[in-house]
């Protein structure tokens, strides 16, 4: 048995909103995309990929499925070719080579957020909040933000079900042209699209 390891960069198509503890009104993100969210967004591709009529009993098939032969790193946004992670240095937080104030003032912006009280049309009474997303585009140089990952796959495949046993690597990559993840999705936020050939990376054993 042995493991395959491809590095994936995708470009951010619209902004993202990873989940962090909330500040008052304001719903904070994260500045990175932990596993547990690729591991979502990947199931959830995977499972359209080969069930289009896929049930919710699918779904955890197929989560269960990435989870045994389909790992990865977390994602970071990209900055001058090298990953936004975050790390301490002389006591003082950075994301890559930026002071975590010049990574917010490039690529965190925020969004005024409502409920409507259908009786008024009218704002709902405390529900007034802002939303911090991770923007898709460089608010200094309007560059377009991209993130990378690592994915690895385990060769061969640790599987029941014949559909899945079945899959290729290729497919599994294709299944991967684009990702949907973190929240407010049915907002439009979270959309990244494959950039590139997926990079083969030495091989795990």
């Amino acid at each position: 048995m042995g493991w395959a390891a491809f590095s994936l960069t995708y470009r951010a198509i619209t902004p993202l909103h990873l989940g962090c503890h909330p500040l008052g009104f304001i719903r904070r993100t994260r500045y990175y995309v932990p596993g547990w969210t690729l591991w979502g967004a990947i199931t959830a591709q995977l499972t359209r990929f080969c069930y289009p009529k896929a049930s919710g009993s699918t779904y955890e098939e197929v989560g269960q499925f990435v989870a045994d032969n389909l790992p990865t790193s977390y994602a970071y946004i990209l900055v001058n070719g090298k990953l936004a992670s975050p790390r301490f240095r002389k006591g003082r937080l950075f994301y890559g080579d930026l002071l975590m104030a010049e990574f917010e003032a490039q690529f965190v912006a925020s969004l005024g957020q409502t409920a409507i009280a259908p009786e008024s049309l009218t704002a709902f009474t405390r529900s007034l909040h802002e939303t911090e997303v991770l923007t898709a585009y460089n608010l200094v140089s309007g560059e377009p933000v991209r993130w990378q990952f690592v994915i690895y796959m385990r060769r061969p495949w640790k599987a029941k079900v014949q559909r899945l046993k079945g899959l290729t690597p290729d497919d599994v990559l294709q299944a991967l042209e684009r990702l949907v993840l973190g929240g407010d999705r049915r907002y439009g936020l979270g959309l990244l699209r494959r950039e590139g050939e997926p990079k083969p990376l030495k091989k795990v054993e």
